[in-house]
């Protein structure tokens, strides 16, 4: 009885403070500021969640079909991963550049210095941009499910667990994670981990806890105050206090 006790204390069933029903299919969002940004997985726009939870588009191409595997937000411009280049748009002058091309890169980070950190899937490397966009470093023969980069510290996801390591890549601590998962969310205070396949998700801070949850997961961000969960099918965003985690 001790034992499931002690399992149980660590289940969470939470509930949502507030829902937004979109008027689209979406796949990636992100909190940047006080503004919430979302894009679908194919189409030619970054959308803007207003005040009234309209989403106002950001067009950068003429190309509906463009695939958007994931994207990242800075005050000036839109990073776009298409998996075979990472592209950067800007909003004020609506042009576009090519900051690197390569054979398939399934996820990458940009720093707050606006470095880019990408993963090349099939040569199982990851990959450092400096500031000019020339390669200062790569680590080789790393199995990588997704990472992202908070506070100079890079949380790489593998199949067994997270590495934690400085923006050079080098290693100096390891975490065993519960349970396998496909992507990582991570703050100042917390990290997350979900896959698009399960009703459930872990939260590191500072020890496990599992959460269980009324939908499906298919992306998160979040800030200080929230964290924002787009459902399975990519239709609602779904608000929680950050306390809750």
């Amino acid at each position: 009885m001790i034992m499931i006790m002690s399992v149980l204390s660590f289940l969470v069933v939470l509930v949502p403070i507030d829902s937004v029903l979109l008027n689209r299919e979406l796949h990636s969002v992100e909190i940047y500021g006080r503004h919430i940004y979302c894009a679908p997985f194919i189409g030619n726009s970054i959308f803007t969640l207003d005040e009234s939870y309209n989403l106002i588009p950001q067009t950068f191409t003429d190309d509906q079909s463009y695939r958007i595997y994931d994207f990242h937000t800075t005050p000036f411009a839109f990073y776009i991963n298409n998996g075979r280049s990472i592209e950067k748009f800007y909003i004020a002058s609506g042009t576009k550049e090519t900051i690197y091309s390569s054979s398939d890169i399934s996820t990458f980070i940009v720093t707050p210095s606006e470095e880019v950190i990408f993963y090349e899937r099939q040569k199982r490397m990851l990959v450092f941009l400096d500031f000019i966009n020339q390669i200062k470093l790569t680590l080789d023969d790393v199995n990588i499910k997704d990472f992202c980069f908070v506070n100079n510290v890079l949380y790489i996801l593998t199949k067994n667990g997270i590495l934690f390591c400085d923006e050079h890549g080098n290693v100096f601590k390891e975490e065993k994670i519960p349970d396998r998962f496909s992507k990582i969310y991570a703050d100042s205070t917390l990290v997350l981990l979900f896959s698009p396949d399960k009703k459930y998700i872990y939260a590191f801070n500072p020890s496990w806890k599992k959460i269980e949850l009324s939908h499906g997961v298919r992306d998160i961000t979040g800030n200080d105050e929230f964290i924002v969960i787009l459902s399975e099918n990519g239709t609602t965003l779904y608000f929680y206090n950050k306390s809750a985690f």
